[in-house]
C-alpha cells in the first residue's frame, strides 16, 4: 500500500513521520461510568501537542453516535 485513506483524503505512506493507531478524541456521556471526552478545546490542544512532536497521522477510533464528529475538528485543526 503507498497511500493511506483519511478524512482529509488520500496520504501517502512515504509522508507519515509517527502516528498515533488508536485514539479516542471525543467521547459523549454513555453508559454509567464510561470516560467522558467532550472538552474540543483540549483535544485540539492534544493533536497541536503530538504535530509538535511530530506527529501527523491519527486514527480516531470512536464509532459513529458517541460524539465523533471529524467535521468539528478539521474546521479547527489541520489533522489527517
Amino acid at each position: 500500500m503507498t497511500w493511506i485513506q483519511t478524512v482529509c483524503g488520500a496520504f501517502a505512506t512515504s509522508r507519515v513521520t509517527t502516528a498515533d493507531s488508536h485514539e479516542h478524541l471525543y467521547i459523549l456521556p454513555g453508559v454509567p461510568r464510561a470516560p467522558v471526552l467532550v472538552d474540543d478545546e483540549a483535544a485540539c490542544a492534544e493533536l497541536r501537542d503530538f504535530a509538535g512532536a511530530g506527529g501527523n497521522l491519527v486514527v480516531d477510533c470512536q464509532p459513529g453516535g458517541i460524539g465523533r464528529n471529524v467535521a468539528r475538528l478539521l474546521a479547527r485543526e489541520p489533522v489527517r
